[in-house]
């Protein structure tokens, strides 16, 4: 990876220009953790990690497919301002696309791996004081 693609992607979403910057910081945000998650559970020698893996994964395609039909959402706004069309019923769209994914397919298992974690606790903790 490259610090300049992050570089770019923070300037972009600073930038005043028309373009689409909220649903691409949430989603990319959220894609990242999941990818950092899915990266832990890999490198982790418990082996009961891979349906926390598997779930990782596929938060972060989900994220990622959000991001990319918020773009879409955006430009449709632009689209309905340009056009003279209904530029509030645009944005309503848009905020659904977002609200939608977050509180539909994107929400966290309810069952979490607490095993898995209290042996990982464990093992962080006998080594934080060397």
């Amino acid at each position: 990876m490259r610090l300049d693609d992050a570089s770019q992607l923070a300037e972009s979403l600073a930038s005043p220009a028309p373009e689409p910057a909220a649903g691409i910081a949430i989603c990319a945000t959220g894609a990242m953790a999941a990818a950092l998650v899915a990266k832990a559970c890999a490198l982790s020698p418990d082996a009961s990690l891979e349906a926390e893996h598997a779930r990782a994964k596929d938060l972060r395609a989900e994220l990622l497919a959000t991001a990319e039909r918020d773009v879409a959402a955006f430009y449709a706004v632009l689209e309905a301002r340009r056009s003279g069309g209904s530029e509030r019923e645009a944005w309503a769209v848009a905020a659904l696309v977002l609200a939608g994914s977050l509180t539909g397919s994107l929400r966290p298992p309810r069952r979490h791996n607490k095993p898995a974690i209290r042996r990982w606790s464990a093992r962080t903790a006998g080594s934080a004081g060397r």
